[in-house]
């Protein structure tokens, strides 16, 4: 059974009606020029994804191993939105899930296949790293498959004692091999 094709413009006729019977007491007036651009936005988000350029974007999880045996488990994401900006966040996980430090991303920095992150700190139940601190940590995507390097992580830098810059790093990591787990890097 086929069902009717109305033309938009009497559908279009029926909202506009539907509409203008409502009171306008609690309704806020159209602001058109943000409505335009916020559809602008949209229609790039779109667009960029229906033809696949996303822009740069890190992500990974797994665990690594401290010296002392000590296991953290990690997970993040963070992708470079149309108008440039950063948005992502991680959680890193200490001693079987008992300490979790939880994290915004709002910086990204790639270089080849090495990306350092910072941001936030949202949530945390560890001594030392109150929510509100800054934090900074770096990954190293070595490929896929059995014959490449592992990838590596560091740890993460909480400090406020001096400013974090996620593209300009002041700082040089010592990276530790991935275990259980993956980190992609696109640029």
């Amino acid at each position: 059974m086929k069902t009717p094709k109305f033309p938009l413009a009497i559908l279009l006729f029926g909202i506009m009606f539907m509409l203008s019977s409502c009171t306008q007491d609690n309704v806020a007036p159209i602001d058109e020029g943000a409505t335009i651009s916020a559809l602008g936005q949209s229609q790039a988000v779109a667009d960029q994804a229906r033809k696949g350029q996303n822009g740069p974007s890190a992500s990974g999880h797994g665990y690594f191993l401290l010296p002392d045996d000590t296991k953290r488990q990690f997970t993040f994401h963070a992708n470079t939105m149309p108008d440039g900006s950063v948005q992502g966040n991680g959680v890193l996980t200490y001693q079987g899930g008992e300490l979790n430090i939880k994290f915004d991303i709002d910086c990204l920095s790639i270089t080849g296949n090495t990306a350092f992150m910072s941001g936030v700190i949202t949530s945390s139940n560890l001594e030392g790293a109150p929510v509100g601190t800054p934090c900074l940590f770096q990954v190293e995507d070595n490929g896929e498959g059995s014959k490449t390097d592992p990838d590596n992580i560091s740890r993460l830098l909480i400090t406020d004692a001096f400013p974090l810059d996620c593209a300009n790093p002041s700082v040089i990591f010592f990276l530790y091999p991935v275990i259980g787990g993956n980190i992609q890097v696109k640029n």
